[in-house]
This record gives C-alpha cells, structure tokens and sequence, in this order.
C-alpha cells in the first residue's frame, strides 16, 4: 500500500468515524427534546432527529463503506484477504 492509498484509506476511516458521532448526537439531542422539552421545541423534532441519528449511526457507515470498496474487493472475495 502506497502513501495516497493510505492516505486515502485513513480519511475513509475517519470520515466514517464523525459520521457515527454526529448520529449519536443527533440522538441525544432528539431525546433531550422529547424528555427536557429543550429549546421548547415540539416532539416531532425531537422524534426525527433520533430517527435521522439511528440511521446515521447504523446504515451509513455500512452504506459508505460499500460505496467506497476497491475493484479488487469485489472480485477477489474468495480468500477474503489470506494469502496463500
């Protein structure tokens, strides 16, 4: 692996970490709405935002890491990286 590969692999990676965080955010801002009444905002906000959150934090690190997968990932599965 080369220094742009790596480069490369480590945003990925990192970027896949913020979005995680931002989901739990989103969360936890969703539920201080519904449980505080924070910001006196109305609970449909707040019942959204731990929607949108839980998506963020599940499904788009699983769909991101698709997206970014190499050819060579997807054609060369049978091994799953053990080199004989």
């Amino acid at each position: 692996m080369n220094g742009n590969q790596q480069k490369n692999a480590l945003s990925k990676y990192l970027t896949i970490g913020i979005v995680r965080i931002m989901g739990i955010a989103m969360m936890a801002v969703g539920f201080a709405i519904l449980l505080n009444d924070f910001l006196a905002l109305e609970a449909f906000i707040g019942f959204s935002l731990i929607f949108v959150g839980a998506f963020e934090f599940i499904l788009m690190p699983i769909l991101l890491a698709r997206v970014w997968k190499t050819p060579d990932d997807k054609n060369n599965n049978k091994n799953a990286g053990i080199e004989k």
